[in-house]
């Protein structure tokens, strides 16, 4: 895993995916992952500017950028965790054989899985095992959330 900074960024590379992490208005983080060998000029669904500056830190756990309420730290093993004023609101989860978490390794469940659309098109799936909501801090059995 390579880590690079700049002022407002922090971008992960792996493998075949980069990741990277933004400052977006005052209390706003964006996430963009590709398989490609850039990201596409294209803004989206992202309406604020970039963030002036964030705070970044890294230490032998991870990176942690900062935008105003909101932080997101990445693991070491490109794992994801998202806080608001210093509690935590959403967690990456992954099952993997490398042994990069705490989790059984029987089933090898990636935190994002990428399909190729064709050309540079892709979806990219974020999709957890079960619903385990942070309050409860147990599973649920309400369906399966996932995102494409």
């Amino acid at each position: 895993m390579i880590f690079s900074f700049d002022k407002t960024s922090v971008t992960l590379k792996h493998e075949k995916e980069t990741l990277k992490i933004e400052a977006v208005g005052e209390n706003g983080l964006r996430v963009r992952s590709t398989q490609n060998r850039a990201f596409s000029g294209e803004a989206h669904a992202i309406t604020e500017a970039s963030a002036k500056e964030a705070e970044i830190s890294e230490n032998e756990k991870g990176v942690t950028i900062r935008n105003g309420k909101v932080s997101c730290f990445i693991s070491r093993a490109g794992y994801l965790e998202f806080s608001r004023e210093g509690k935590l609101i959403l967690k990456e989860y992954s099952r993997c054989f490398n042994g990069a978490n705490r989790h059984s390794r029987c089933l090898n469940i990636p935190a994002r899985e990428y399909n190729c659309l064709g050309g540079d098109e892709y979806s990219v799936m974020v999709l957890p095992d079960h619903p385990t909501p942070i309050c409860r801090r147990t599973h649920t059995h309400e369906p399966v959330p996932f995102l494409i």
